[in-house]
């Protein structure tokens, strides 16, 4: 696997960013859908343009971003639009890629948004 064009970190998760948002828009659905449209708007804007030769595990679509960059990118997407604070717990119970606690997580604990 290569690095992730924005973190510059190896991929060693490699689950693609939009089978990621597939299994969010899923969650939406439940919680918030009105939010479906707007999080397939803004995943589009964060994905960079492909040329990667490494593959999803589960979609095998080639990918160039890690889970965690597109977690959190989303996590700080869902802040801006101040969704309720049950929602951002969801999001972290469900989405929390940071499997180090070294970045978006310790800011969601000390929101309250870690259960």
């Amino acid at each position: 696997m290569g690095a992730c064009v924005l973190c510059e970190q190896q991929i060693t998760n490699p689950i693609c960013p939009e089978r990621l948002e597939s299994q969010m828009k899923t969650w939406l659905v439940e919680t918030r859908p009105e939010l479906i449209e707007l999080l397939e708007e803004e995943s589009k804007v964060f994905m960079p343009c492909n040329d990667s030769d490494d593959v999803c595990i589960i979609t095998r679509a080639r990918m160039n971003v890690c889970i965690y960059c597109y977690t959190e990118h989303i996590f700080n997407w869902l802040r801006s639009l101040k969704v309720d604070k049950i929602v951002m717990q969801e999001f972290m119970q469900y989405f929390d890629f940071d499997l180090g606690r070294k970045g978006y997580y310790e800011h969601a604990e000390t929101l309250g948004f870690v259960l």
